[in-house]
């Protein structure tokens, strides 16, 4: 596929980051007039039908439009049920896959299984997660990039984003020196990238500021985790947040980190098994929806 052909293939991609970072209706509060309608979810326990009566009302009122999760057992199945709710779906490509010699054919298989997926993200802060540097990762993403050019035109896939601070800004640097500002500037082949943001630093901010204003303004820039494992500093953050994160790093999207786990970065605490304590609604999801309380059993 040649790189004209690919780059009219985009436009679905922007009509949707266009509509994607504001909620259904008119604003009638700076809480909602900050949020962005895009939220992680880990796919635990699915099947039983445990996250599904919380999520259910952030869809109904708009407030989620795009989701993100990984590849796994559960994906095609949340996702699709995303899908039915009018959202659309970014899923991780998983660090377990990126050193393995047919990594080709495991994405294929990834697609396959997955019909309801619409974009893919390539690993999860590697340099955390896998231990893998920047200077290993590029090849391996952009022989993957070159397969889905030829054999699934049209899909879009992006660059893992490194972990949310000073180092993770570093990492960008050298991802970006190394091959993935010439892809998306000269080759033009790029449409996507994703950032993760979690550090106060203005270093931070301001390095990976740099190297975003050295893209062509069409490329789309997505911030597909951010958040606060605090419930009390939840609301804050949103209102301080993502407000620069749309100024700095002209972020089209930004995702909440994640629905629900046992931690306080969560909207909906204590919901799988592994955690303590009872399921509860944090301010931030409260404030979004008006719901002060979990449904009670066997009903909403």
């Amino acid at each position: 596929m040649n790189r004209r052909n690919f780059l009219k293939s985009l436009p679905p991609l922007m009509t949707i980051v266009g509509c994607g970072d504001s909620v259904l209706g008119p604003s009638t509060s700076p809480l909602l007039e900050a949020w962005s309608p895009n939220l992680g979810i880990h796919s635990f326990q699915w099947q039983d039908n445990i996250q599904q009566p919380h999520l259910d009302p952030l869809f109904r009122m708009g407030l989620v439009r795009g989701i993100r999760l990984d590849y796994n057992a559960e994906s095609e199945n949340a996702a699709r049920w995303a899908k039915e709710r009018g959202a659309d779906v970014l899923c991780i490509f998983g660090n377990d896959y990126l050193r393995r010699p047919n990594i080709e054919d495991e994405f294929d298989q990834a697609i396959g299984s997955n019909p309801s997926v619409d974009y893919w993200e390539i690993g999860n802060e590697v340099g955390l997660f896998a231990e893998m540097s920047p200077q290993e990762y590029m090849p391996i993403f952009m022989k993957l990039h070159r397969h889905v050019q030829i054999n699934h035109r049209g899909l879009v896939i992006a660059p893992y984003a490194p972990v949310g601070g000073d180092e993770g800004a570093e990492a960008f640097e050298t991802m970006m020196s190394i091959g993935l500002r010439r892809y998306a500037t000269e080759m033009r082949s790029i449409p996507l990238i994703s950032l993760h943001v979690y550090s106060n630093s203005m270093a931070f901010f301001l390095k990976i500021k740099k190297e975003l204003e050295r893209l062509p303004i069409g490329i789309n820039v997505w911030v597909t985790e951010t958040g606060v494992p605090d419930f009390s500093q939840q609301i804050k953050h949103v209102l301080d947040y993502y407000p620069k994160l749309r100024k700095m790093f002209r972020a089209s999207r930004i995702y909440w980190y994640v629905a629900s786990e046992c931690t306080e970065f969560s909207l909906v605490g204590g919901l799988a098994d592994t955690c303590d304590g009872p399921v509860q609604y944090s301010p931030l999801y409260t404030g979004l929806t008006g719901i002060e309380t979990p449904p009670t059993l066997g009903g909403e």
